[in-house]
Parts: C-alpha cells; structure tokens; sequence
C-alpha cells in the first residue's frame, strides 16, 4: 500500500521534471545509484482522476506487475523520469491529462472519465530492475495461474463447477442462452445491434460496447475472438454471462491501450439486440 494521500492542489509541494510532469517523492532509497544497466523496472503503481478516483492499478490488474522498458528508443515523459529512480523511490506524479493518455495508453482521445480534468495523478513505487528474461519468466507465471484466478473469483474453488462451466472451445458458460425456438437466429450477412461489457474478475469495468454497436453476423475480426465465438451461439434477444480465457479475449500482450494487461481472463455480459433492416 501507498503511504501518502493525494493534495488536493494539483501544483502544491509538487516539482517540476518537465513540461508534462510534477512530482514529489515521498519516500527515497538508501542508495544514491539512480536507475539500472538492466532495460526494464517493475513497479506497484496506480493512475487516478484528479477526483482521486483509480481507474487502473497494479494489484487488482497484473498480480501486483507492472513493467516498463526503460530502453525503449520512443521515450516518453514517463519513461524519462522512472530513469531518475533507484529501488525502493515512492513518489506521487502529476502528468498533463492529454500526454499521460498518449504516453501511456498510446489514446489520442481522453477517456471520458478523464475528459473533465488536466491532469492524472501517479502513485508509484520502483519495487525491482529486470533482465527481459526475467520479465519473461514473470509473464508465464501469469499465464500458468490464469485457470487458478478464474477457479478461486468465478466458482469459490469448486473444481466440479469450473469444469462442468467450461465448454470444448474454451468458454466458461455462467449463464447460457435460453432455450426459445420462436426466438430468430441471425444469418449470415446480417447488419445485428449487440451491447456488451467486460469486467476483470474482481468486478471493475475493463470493456465495453458503444451504444447500438453494430457488427456482420458471421464476419471475424469485429469483436475479439470469444465474443465472435459466443455471438454465434445466440439469438435476438438472448443475453448471457461469460468467462472468457486471454486466449479468447486480449492474449498475451493484452489490449492495445495497456488497460488490459498480459494474461487476463474477463468476464462478459453480452447481448444481442436486433436485426437491422436493410
């Protein structure tokens, strides 16, 4: 855990590092030795609003990892400034709201829970330097402990459930579709409204739909390749709760925009609305 709340005054006690960043330190190292010969920093870190609300941390989203290539040749504020830092630094970073998303989640477009502010606030602390290798290694321990996050947070630790929920593609079947012969199924080709959401295991939001989402009934590439995969299952009307595996959802890089790490398993509700006409 953090040892220090938020200011309230964004600029206050705070220290310029460049144009895009303030930062204060709150807690320093023993040592005098600045960053590492090693290429990458693993850190506990959280982003928040400047409300103080986290919308992404280390702990609940990447078993307490988060990794940054401090060699990357597209460096960016951010970058610059873990470089300063030795093991065991706590600071708290106030980072322009538009350059953080672009730096970070490599967005152009504030997100909508950000789009009020001007800055995101960072809490973070330098826990190790790493060889890629050793990142490597810390990625398949994810992988590898994926079935047991979703045993533990979906079915209390009940083998027998976890495996009776899952099906031969991979799906982990919550709720399934009703069983409604009157109900239409889509064809192929057909323009189809669907609404959906993505949720981390422990409940917060990771993925959602935009309003009247429409999708090709039967074309890949639209949604990611589970929802592809359960859209096919349903009909107008239905809606279903699921677990989907990383494979089936964001693999092993996670999403683009970095809010969904590596090895991340999601839970989805999913919808499909109407058929459009033609």
């Amino acid at each position: 855990m953090f040892v220090v709340a938020c200011s309230s005054k964004h600029n206050s006690n705070y220290t310029s590092f460049d144009s895009n960043i303030l930062y204060r330190l709150i807690a320093f190292s023993n040592t005098d030795k600045k960053g590492s010969t090693l290429p990458i920093i693993n850190l506990q870190i959280e982003f928040l609003t400047q409300n103080d609300s986290i919308f992404w941390d280390s702990f609940n989203n990447n078993s307490n990892a988060y990794f940054v290539d401090l060699k990357n040749t597209k460096t960016s504020s951010f970058t610059a400034y873990l470089n300063q830092l030795a093991i065991g630094d706590s600071c708290e970073l106030h980072y322009n709201v538009h350059s953080f998303f672009r730096d970070v989640f490599k967005l152009n477009k504030t997100p909508f829970f950000s789009k009020n502010d001007s800055i995101v606030k960072i809490r973070l602390k330098a826990l190790n330097f790493q060889a890629k290798s050793t990142t490597d290694s810390a990625t398949k321990i994810a992988e590898i402990k994926e079935d047991e996050k979703i045993l533990n947070f979906a079915f209390g630790g009940n083998l027998k459930k976890f495996q009776q929920a899952c099906d031969s593609f991979g799906v982990f079947w919550l709720s399934r579709p009703k069983q409604n012969n009157n109900a239409k199924k889509p064809e192929f080709g057909n323009e189809i409204q669907i609404s959906y959401a993505g949720y981390f295991l422990n409940g917060r939001i990771a993925d959602f739909s935009a309003k009247n989402f429409t999708i090709i009934y039967g074309q890949t590439f639209q949604v990611i390749e589970g929802l592809n995969y359960v859209i096919k299952k349903l009909k107008i009307a239905d809606t279903v709760k699921i677990i989907l595996p990383s494979h089936l959802a964001f693999g092993e890089k996670g999403s683009v925009n970095l809010l969904i790490p590596p090895y991340t398993p999601l839970a989805y509700t999913i919808t499909i609305n109407r058929i459009n006409k033609k």
